[in-house]
């Protein structure tokens, strides 16, 4: 059976990725500007690497303009292949798509998507590969990119990358393959499928085992099957039974190996569990409650902590949040975000002996946000190193010092109990 891969608009949700706009933008936004994969198959060359790479990008990233009963949008897609140096451009592509909706409220969604794709021929080795879209009305560039290792099929038991389907029809004895490319996996009710590629370079009985760990590596899912199978390329859908998945990061493990032989192929996927509207940087639910000290009373917490599951805890967590949402007509909850943006930039800037959000300086960031000025002193001849934030709308003024001159900043300035979460 062939597979053909269209390249459609779909809906999906939001994950993380590194990606950056160009423009004056707000330096501790986490809002995604685009979504993209890179996949490995076998090009029938062992000289060379079929390089599929798909890239996504949410409607509201685009700049749509009316054009009689229409809505119109226009894009540019860069994808530059780098050695592993970033020094030397081995190979590149651009093209242009084009989106028309007549329905307005698709132009600025967040759910909707427009999705494209290259396929690149490339010697197995490291690459660095760099992804721009600039969209050409309002002339925005948004640009992402990673190191790829571009693998090798010439052993005689091989595995393609692992490619998630969003959706997936067969017409006419064609499989018709609409992929996954942010990973999430928040909405799947019946599952999560996948395509792979097996190549054998005889006929043989393989088995192939199945599994699912958390960022924890405990095995949630785990499957086995012995089938035979025919020389050259095998294509192998398969769903992983894995429903209820929890908010986090996990892996899928796909291995295959000749029974009683030792050699076993492997490989390997990222992927996510995030709901819509909840923040990208949540993925952990019991450390995301315990995060709500700086905004939610104890009693608060304690009730969603006696949630008796976890389907229970994240409708009790999620319940607190729209209630303090303090725009309810809209998708997006701005305290909810914000808070949790506070928490992922405490951790990132603050950690010490600590996990950033449980510093002094933590605390304070996220109560009131970040200070109107702040004073840094960390070589002063006569005193310890110091910081101090000023908060000039609210006329205070916190001082921290590092006492042990490891960086880790403590409050001398009262505090507790004074201040609530303000937005």
């Amino acid at each position: 059976m062939k597979i053909m891969l269209f390249f459609l608009l779909i809906t999906a949700s939001f994950f993380k990725i590194e990606a950056q706009q160009s423009g004056n933008e707000n330096p501790f936004s986490q809002q995604e500007a685009f979504y993209f994969d890179i996949l490995n198959f076998y090009s029938g060359d062992t000289a060379n690497t079929k390089v599929d790479v798909f890239v996504q990008i949410p409607m509201d990233r685009l700049q749509f303009i009316k054009s009689g009963d229409n809505f119109k949008a226009e894009y540019i897609v860069s994808v530059a292949v780098f050695d592993e140096n970033k020094l030397r451009v081995t190979t590149e592509k651009s093209w242009t798509e084009k989106i028309t909706f007549t329905d307005f409220s698709l132009t600025n969604s967040k759910e909707a998507f427009s999705l494209t794709g290259r396929s690149f021929t490339l010697a197995p080795n490291k690459y660095y590969f760099r992804i721009t879209i600039e969209d050409l009305d309002s002339r925005r560039t948004f640009e992402s990119g990673g190191e790829f290792n571009v693998r090798t099929f010439d052993q005689k038991l091989a595995l393609s990358d692992i490619m998630m389907i969003s959706s997936r029809n067969v017409t006419d004895g064609k499989s018709k393959i609409v992929p996954n490319v942010s990973k999430n996996v928040a909405n799947l009710t019946d599952g999560i499928p996948v395509f792979f590629e097996l190549y054998l370079e005889e006929d043989g009985e393989i088995t192939i085992n199945y599994n699912v760990t958390n960022s924890k590596n405990e095995i949630l899912f785990s499957d086995e099957s012995t089938n035979k199978y025919t020389k050259g390329n095998n294509q192998i859908f398969y769903t992983f039974k894995q429903d209820n998945i929890a908010l986090g990061d996990f892996t899928m493990l796909i291995s295959a190996k000749v029974p009683e032989e030792e050699v076993v192929i492997v490989s390997t996927k990222q992927f996510f569990s995030k709901w819509a509207g909840v923040p990208t940087t949540l993925k952990d639910l019991e450390k995301a409650v315990d995060q709500m000290i700086y905004i939610a009373g104890p009693s608060e917490i304690s009730k969603i902590n006696k949630g008796s599951d976890y389907s229970e805890k994240l409708k009790l967590f999620l319940e607190y949040w729209r209630a303090q949402d303090p725009t309810p007509n809209t998708a997006e909850n701005e305290v909810f975000n914000e808070y949790y943006r506070r928490i992922a930039f405490a951790n990132k800037h603050f950690k010490q002996m600590l996990e950033g959000w449980r510093t002094d300086m933590g605390m304070v960031y996220i109560t009131l946000g970040a200070p109107s000025n702040i004073e840094r002193h960390p070589f002063e001849y006569d005193s310890k190193p110091y910081e101090i934030w000023d908060y000039y709308d609210i006329n205070r003024r916190f001082v921290f010092v590092d006492n042990t001159g490891f960086g880790d900043y403590r409050l001398i300035t009262p505090f507790f109990g004074e201040y609530r979460y303000r937005y």
